[in-house]
Parts: structure tokens; sequence; C-alpha cells
């Protein structure tokens, strides 16, 4: 037996809670590590394809911003003292599970779509098992973030892409009515002073969409207390991309239709994506404004 001088015992419990802590992390790190190296093939064929096709581009920024997401709100997440929970292990084993089918799919971007579903249950039933209940409640939106890592299958992505072609038709459409700014239209053809144009898979603004849609998401979560401001203002943002798009295909075409064809091949349409994500901004920033107001108005009638 030995006798404590004041202040040591916490000393003490201070130093062995932050063993246990430690040692936490530790089979945390590990367990976050075991699936990904399960599905080190479908992250390197991520990586590689998300690098060269436009569509993906998004999905490598999701694991980086959900991680800043836990560590900026580490407090609130840990607020109480972790405890380790049994129901993670299911979800995990599911996760791990399915390595098992991508191996069948034959559709390299439904393999792929498969494995990294695989990997976010994975991810977030190891932070389960190690956390708790309580901090897994506390952090519903940075491990549900991860679902949008999640390439969308083959189907759902033709079929939005195909949506975003067809809705930036229609809006270019009632842009070049209201400047009267003669077109005739062929489903997503059209003549404009004798030059012939489509909008094609490669017009359709996927990328800006999907990376306006992330940021807006982001944003929401941060900035609006309600769900259905976070909702009305993610649609928003889809909408505000297609005015975009739109606004760009009008642009790029009546500058090469009526000033120099030499447009067509300029920045202002091969790289000019960001000038143009100002007309997005210009919905979006007054939109958010407007939202929190909405919410301030209604916080105060509830009182």
């Amino acid at each position: 037996m030995r006798i404590l001088v004041p202040g040591q015992a916490a000393s003490i419990a201070r130093t062995d809670s932050r063993g246990k802590a430690a040692r936490r992390e530790l089979v945390c790190a590990v367990l976050l590590a075991i699936p990904a190296t399960v599905f080190h093939e479908q992250i390197r064929n991520l990586w590689t394809t998300a690098l060269q096709d436009d569509r993906y581009s998004h999905v490598l920024l999701i694991p980086v911003i959900s991680a800043i997401l836990l560590f900026s709100g580490r407090r609130s997440i840990f607020s109480t003292a972790p405890a380790y929970s049994l129901a993670g292990l299911p979800l995990m084993t599911l996760g791990l599970a399915l390595r098992w089918p991508v191996g069948f799919i034959r559709d390299g971007n439904d393999a792929l779509a498969c494995g990294m579903l695989g990997l976010a249950l994975a991810w977030v039933g190891a932070f389960l098992f190690c956390f708790g209940r309580k901090a897994a409640r506390a952090a519903t939106f940075p491990l549900g973030f991860l679902i949008l890592m999640i390439p969308l299958p083959t189907a759902l992505l033709n079929a939005a892409v195909n949506a975003l072609q067809h809705s930036s038709a229609a809006v270019t459409g009632a842009v070049f009515a209201i400047l009267r700014i003669p077109a005739r239209w062929e489903a997503l053809s059209f003549t404009l002073n004798g030059y012939g144009y489509e909008i094609a898979v490669e017009c359709s603004g996927i990328r800006s969409c999907m990376g306006l849609l992330v940021v807006s998401i982001v944003a929401g979560y941060l900035l609006l207390r309600s769900m259905w401001a976070r909702v009305v203002f993610a649609l928003l943002t889809i909408a505000a991309a297609i005015f975009k798009n739109a606004v760009r295909i009008v642009t790029v075409s009546w500058l090469t239709s009526y000033v120099d064809k030499s447009y067509y091949t300029s920045w202002i349409h091969t790289s000019g994506g960001v000038l143009f994500s100002l007309a997005a901004l210009a919905i979006l920033i007054p939109s958010l404004l407007g939202l929190q107001r909405m919410e301030r108005s209604h916080s105060r009638q509830i009182r």
C-alpha cells in the first residue's frame, strides 16, 4: 500500500484515461484499415477512374470531408465516455461480405458501387463498435456523408445524366426565348445562325452538379438547423447547377455563332466552369441567407 499526495490520484486517473483512449483509437485504426485492405483493388480503381472521368471527381473528397467533420465535432461526438458496442460487428461483417459479389459483377461501375458500399458500411460498423451508440448517433451526419463516396450504379448514373441533359436543354431553350435568340430545336440538338450544336453527355453538367451538391449538403449541415431547409437548399442547388449549365451553353453557342467560331475551342468552353459557377452562386448565396431568415422567423413564432 502507498500513500498518494494530493493531486496524484487525479493525475494517475488522467493518465489511465489517456491510455484507454489511446488503446481504443489504436483498435479503431486497425479496424478501419481492415476494410481498406480488403477493398484495396476497388479503392485503386476508383482513384484511377475519378482522375479520368468527371462524373467521379467529387468522390475522392468525401472521406476527407467526413474525417474533417468528425474531427471538428469531436467535443460533442465524444462528450460522453465511449463504450464498445457489439452492434457494430454485424454491420462491419456485412460490409466486408460485399467483397464477395464484387468479383461477379461484370459492369465496372456497378462493381465499384458495390465495393464502396461495403467499405462505407464496414467503416461505420468499426466506428460504432469502438465508440458506441451515443457517439455514432452524434456523428450521424459525418458517417452518413460517406454514402456520397459510393458511385451511382450505371442505371441510375445514366438516368441522372439523361435528366440533366433534357433539363439543360429546356432551360437553354427558355433563355434563348427570353433573349429572343432564334434557335431551332430537335430533341437535344439545336441550330443557331447555321451552326449545329448538341447537348451531349459531356455537356450534361453532371460534374459541376455533383460538386455543387456536395458543397451544398455540407453548407446546409453547418449553416442550417432544420431538415426541411437543408432539403430545400439541396434541391435549389440542383436547379442552380442546371441554370448555370444552360447559361454556359447559351454563351458558348452564341459567341461561336455570332462572334467567332474559335470560341467553341477556347478556354471559355473547355475550362470556363469556374466562371459560370458564379451564376449558380448568385442563386445559392441569397437562397441560403433567405432560408436562414425563415428558420429564425419560424423559431420565434414557436417561442
